[in-house]
């Protein structure tokens, strides 16, 4: 019988499925950890921004010439995108090499650890052989029983809390907050993104320890201004104006935590000012504000938003655009309030395409059966929903709602000559 090898193990497991045996998490990281501590670890956790975060605190070392690895969550086109090296995808070689010696080396058969718990461990491995200074990981889901939790951390960052995942980390924003605050509990270090009261209560009531730092933002360190002209100070260190290249005013906050942890952890890795603002200005972030053309007109703009408070903001970054005529398509996962982000998307939406997309996750629209004030189709395939809403030729056109038809999205608007602006 032909041995398995590492990806086919990850095929088999299920990506959505949630480890809640951290014990197992912690005696898998003892077996893989590295001595003498091969890297600075940064956690990155919180409800949205995440991914914002990792590539700005990305963006800033490489700047500086650091080696940087980055650990991300979902993928949006390959499995291979969710560990990067310096901004740059592992290769399909070193996946297959480096991912076959450690599914043998570690025998994960045996252990049957998760989908993620896997692949958190085997980026952590991965980081060590390549020799980056500094590794940062995205959390799955939660905290408190995420994989990245066991990992020996320097600095930790918590962006903003929302309602999400609640069949998981409960009802209330209380319950999802206590989940998510977890993650500091070990932590030299934590920068904490401003709260609604709710959150912000559970944050005032963790019991932190006299020899950690803990940082919030509002009260420690500030900004204001958004994408296009951002103000940053803690302490004596000012970032003069500048623009960030992530888009939406809501990267104010993402960028300053990101900054934040840059300087609480100079001591091991020195940062100028200078050259914080050039790691500012060249972030880039697939799926978030794309934006792609064909002929003129022809606009459509794409943002993986997936929960009320992301497309909430999503709906404010296009009021404050004088875009509020779009032509939607939404496409969201079963277990997501959908009800709650049509409502947020009509302010800015004449007709909307509600599309099923071929995710696992995907809500069924039979049992779905969303509904909104104004006309609305929906289509039983993402493809077709996207491309009968562009034969309508009514621009411009925005598609969100999950990260899970990114594929065929790119894919689709490759094909009819749409290229990103």
């Amino acid at each position: 019988m032909e041995s398995q090898t590492f990806l086919q193990y990850l095929e088999k497991r299920p990506e959505s499925k949630m480890n809640v045996d951290f014990a197992s998490s912690q005696s898998f990281f003892a077996q893989v950890q590295r001595r003498p501590k091969p890297f600075v670890t940064i956690v990155v956790g919180g409800t949205n921004g995440k991914g914002s975060m990792c590539q700005f605190l990305t963006s800033i070392y490489l700047a500086h010439g650091y080696r940087v690895g980055t650990y991300t969550s979902p993928h949006l086109l390959s499995i291979r995108e969710r560990i990067q090296i310096d901004g740059q995808s592992i290769s399909e070689n070193d996946f297959r090499e480096n991912g076959d010696q450690f599914f043998l080396k570690f025998n994960l058969e045996q252990k049957q650890s998760s989908y993620f718990e896997s692949l958190t461990f085997f980026a952590y491995d991965y980081f060590a052989n390549k020799e980056v200074d500094v590794a940062i990981f995205e959390v799955g889901l939660g905290g408190r029983w995420d994989s990245t939790n066991a990992l020996e951390k320097d600095a930790v960052i918590i962006g903003k809390i929302d309602m999400d995942h609640m069949h998981i980390l409960g009802p209330t924003l209380e319950s999802i907050a206590k989940e998510k605050i977890a993650l500091t509990t070990h932590a030299p270090i934590s920068i904490l993104a401003r709260q609604e009261r709710p959150a912000a209560k559970v944050i005032e009531d963790t019991p932190f320890t006299k020899d950690q730092i803990i940082l919030k933002e509002g009260e420690d360190f500030f900004h204001s201004g958004g994408g296009e002209s951002f103000f940053f100070q803690l302490e004596d260190h000012r970032i003069p104006p500048t623009t960030l290249g992530l888009q939406g005013s809501w990267q104010s906050t993402n960028a300053s935590c990101a900054i934040t942890t840059a300087l609480m952890l100079r001591d091991r890795l020195p940062v100028h000012t200078e050259t914080i603002v050039q790691g500012l200005q060249k972030a880039r972030l697939m799926g978030r504000l794309e934006r792609w053309i064909r002929d003129e007109g022809e606009e459509i703009w794409l943002d993986v938003a997936h929960n009320q408070a992301s497309i909430d903001a999503l709906t404010q970054f296009f009021c404050q655009k004088k875009m509020i005529h779009l032509h939607t398509l939404l496409s969201s996962s079963a277990d997501k309030e959908f009800e709650k982000m049509i409502e947020s998307l009509e302010s800015i939406t004449d007709r909307f395409w509600f599309c099923e997309n071929k995710s696992s996750r995907s809500w069924n629209l039979d049992q779905a059966n969303p509904k909104s004030t104004k006309p609305y189709t929906c289509y039983k395939s993402f493809d077709k929903g996207l491309l009968n809403a562009i034969g309508e030729k009514k621009f411009p056109i925005l598609c969100t709602g999950s990260f899970y038809f990114y594929s065929e999205f790119h894919s689709i608007l490759e094909k009819i000559g749409f290229h990103r602006s």
